[in-house]
């Protein structure tokens, strides 16, 4: 009876250690992970200005985890990513926007790399862009 009472011991014991590992973890509250995305962009606009469209929109008050924002342009059935990383600005401008209808689409990122839907405006850039200004020559 001496060995199985040894055993029944030295099993307890075990089981005892087993139930104590990891007891840190017990105590400490899950991690939270953060997959809400932020508020989707609102009130864009978008305009031609010499050669150039500017695209804006109102700033997102509402998410402290903002990282920023994104921009795309479609054009046809050709996307592009206008900036590699999110920006801070509520504003951009497109140097060498496309000749036709571009549409231009605006997402908020936050720090957790979540993403908002796209917030989109259409804007048509003319096959001359200067119609609307004199063009003056210096040479004279």
């Amino acid at each position: 009876m001496a060995g199985k009472t040894k055993l029944m011991i030295t099993g307890l014991w075990c089981l005892a250690m087993l139930a104590g590992c990891g007891s840190d973890d017990v105590t400490r509250p899950p991690t939270v992970v953060d997959t809400a995305p932020p508020a989707v962009p609102v009130d864009i606009l978008g305009e031609v200005i010499e050669a150039q469209v500017i695209v804006h929109w109102a700033p997102n008050n509402t998410d402290a985890d903002l990282a920023g924002y994104m921009v795309y342009r479609a054009n046809g059935t050709r996307v592009f990513t206008m900036c590699q990383t999110p920006i801070s600005e509520t504003w951009y401008i497109d140097e060498y926007p496309m000749i036709g209808v571009n549409v231009y689409r605006i997402s908020a990122v936050d720090i957790n790399d979540n993403e908002s839907a796209f917030a989109s405006v259409t804007v048509t850039v003319d096959d001359n862009p200067y119609r609307d200004y004199e063009i003056v020559s210096l040479d004279r």
